[in-house]
């Protein structure tokens, strides 16, 4: 046996000073750059200007009959413009601390559909604003939404009197 003249255990010694190695080398390739940047949406870095840019990117995407603008009327209201003929002109505003963004996937045809809405009531008009066969993409978009909430309540937090910050 080829072996056979290695005290015992030599082998995963030898198994683990292999793996430590390519570990090793696995670090010093990745030098801490984390998540590729081209890929990241940190939505702690960004401002709102940049969260209505992306919605308007992701919106120029859908079909035809879903294509909308969103904008920015003040720090805690968007409004939503429908791009639509038959519908031009119509809009609604959206206030963000009351926004319900919600996202669900229709098994059938693979779609996953992002929709807004208030949660000032049971009767408040729900739009689905957002449809992508890539379910990550209407995550991301719904997530735009979400990260312009958490914005619309930090001014506000800093409008309180007595906050410092």
């Amino acid at each position: 046996m080829p072996f056979a003249s290695q005290p015992r255990g030599a082998g995963r010694r030898h198994l683990l000073a292999m793996f430590l190695i390519a570990a090793a080398l696995a670090a010093a390739m990745y030098q801490g750059k984390g998540y590729p940047e081209e890929d990241s949406t940190d939505g702690k870095r960004m401002t709102a200007a940049e969260h209505i840019a992306s919605l308007n990117a992701f919106a120029q995407a859908v079909p035809r009959e879903m294509r909308h603008k969103v904008a920015l009327k003040d720090s805690c209201t968007i409004e939503f413009t429908s791009m639509r003929r038959s519908a031009e002109g119509h809009a609604f505003d959206v206030p963000l601390l009351s926004l319900d963004a919600s996202s669900r996937t229709d098994r059938e045809t693979g779609l996953t559909f992002v929709a807004i809405g208030s949660l000032d009531g049971p009767d408040a008009p729900h739009h689905e604003v957002y449809q992508t066969d890539r379910w990550h993409e209407a995550i991301s978009y719904r997530s735009h939404l979400r990260q312009l909430m958490r914005l619309c309540a930090e001014s506000l937090r800093k409008d309180e009197p007595g906050h410092a910050g």
